[in-house]
C-alpha cells in the first residue's frame, strides 16, 4: 500500500476500536436502566464469529494520548470531508463515560459526598503503563475534589505522574499499598484493571473500610460475591 493508504488504515483501525468500545458502553448504560446484566449479553454477542469479544468490554471510558489523537484526527476528517459526526459523538460520549463511576457513587450518597473518603485503585489509562494521558482517573479525581471529597490513590506504576499532575493537594493522598488506600474509605472505586486488583481480600476490605461500597469501573468483580461480604456493588451494566 502507499504511505497515504497506510496512514488511512491506522486511522480506520483506531476508529473501529473506538466504535466498538463506545457501542458496548452505550449498551451497558442501557442495561443499567433495563435491569439486564451486560456481561451475559456480552458473552452472547461474543459467540457470533462475526463479532467476537475483542474490544467489547464495558467500562469507564478509554484514554491514552496516541489512541485518542488518532480518533480525533479521523473524526476531524469525517466532519470536514463527509460532514459526519459519527466519531465526534463517540468522543463526546467517552468523556461522559469517564465520569460514570463518580456519578454512581454520588447517587449512592444522595448527591452529597463532601467530607467522604474515597479510594481509587488504578490511575493509568490502561494496565501495564505509567501514563495518565487522558485517563478516566483524572476526570473522576477532579469531580471528587470539586465535591469536597478526600481521595486516597493507588496504582502500581502511575503514582509519580499523579504527584506531578496534582502536586501537594491537601485532599489527595498517594498510597504505596492498595489496602492502605482503602483503609477508612467510604467507597472504593476500581478504575484501571491492573491484575493486582482482580482478586482482592474482600473480607479484609470489609473490616478496614468505613463503609462497604464498591464501584467497579471495569466489571472485574462478581457482583454476587462482593455482595456476600456486605458491600453495595455498582458495576457498568451489572445486576
Amino acid at each position: 500500500m502507499t504511505r497515504r493508504e497506510a496512514e488511512f488504515t491506522k486511522f480506520a483501525i483506531s476508529g473501529m476500536l473506538a466504535l466498538r468500545l463506545g457501542y458496548i458502553n452505550e449498551l451497558a448504560n442501557l442495561a443499567d436502566l433495563l435491569g439486564v446484566d451486560i456481561e451475559v449479553v456480552r458473552q452472547g454477542m461474543g459467540t457470533d464469529e462475526r463479532i467476537g469479544t475483542h474490544y467489547l468490554a464495558p467500562g469507564c471510558g478509554f484514554g491514552g494520548q496516541h489512541f485518542t489523537q488518532y480518533i480525533e484526527g479521523l473524526a476531524e476528517l469525517l466532519s470536514e470531508k463527509r460532514r459526519s459526526s459519527l466519531l465526534e459523538t463517540v468522543l463526546i460520549e467517552n468523556q461522559r463515560q469517564m465520569e460514570l463511576p463518580f456519578r454512581k457513587l454520588w447517587q449512592h450518597y444522595q448527591c452529597d459526598i463532601r467530607g467522604k473518603t474515597v479510594a481509587l485503585w488504578g490511575l493509568a489509562f490502561k494496565p501495564g503503563v505509567a501514563s495518565i494521558d487522558n485517563a478516566p482517573s483524572l476526570r473522576i479525581i477532579d469531580a471528587l475534589l470539586a465535591q469536597g471529597a478526600r481521595v486516597r490513590l493507588h496504582d502500581p506504576e502511575a503514582l509519580v505522574e499523579i504527584r506531578k499532575h496534582y502536586g501537594a493537594h491537601p485532599q489527595l493522598t498517594c498510597c504505596d499499598d492498595n489496602y492502605e488506600a482503602a483503609e477508612g474509605a467510604d467507597a472504593l472505586l476500581l478504575v484501571t484493571e491492573w491484575p493486582e486488583y482482580w482478586s482482592p481480600d474482600f473480607g479484609r476490605l470489609a473490616q478496614s473500610m468505613h463503609a462497604r461500597v464498591i464501584v467497579d469501573g471495569r466489571n472485574v468483580y462478581d457482583p454476587g460475591l462482593v455482595r456476600e461480604y456486605g458491600f453495595a456493588y455498582y458495576g457498568i451494566g451489572r445486576v
